[in-house]
């Protein structure tokens, strides 16, 4: 875990809510930490997760809208979602 937190082609980021609680996280990942080969100059949106009683709030989009936001930041010409059936 520590590895995979520290690599510098992947970001993890927690979202919290106004009382400091994590509510979801998001990993992105870039070069050959992505889960397939097939996408070297793209951007791996692998995990998104927000916890169940958040759900049906209008999170997602948020959590959506922040890693559109940064895959823009670092210039990648595109973004897949991965992590299914990983």
């Amino acid at each position: 875990m520590e590895a995979e937190l520290t690599d510098p082609n992947t970001a993890t980021y927690f979202f919290k809510n106004e009382e400091g609680e994590v509510v979801g996280f998001l990993k992105l990942s870039w070069k050959d930490t992505q889960t397939e080969p097939d996408y070297p100059d793209a951007m791996e949106l692998q995990y998104i997760y927000l916890r169940v009683k958040y759900q049906g709030h209008h999170l997602g989009r948020q959590v959506m809208d922040f890693a559109m936001q940064e895959a823009k930041k670092s210039g990648v010409p595109r973004v897949w979602l991965g992590g299914v059936g990983t």
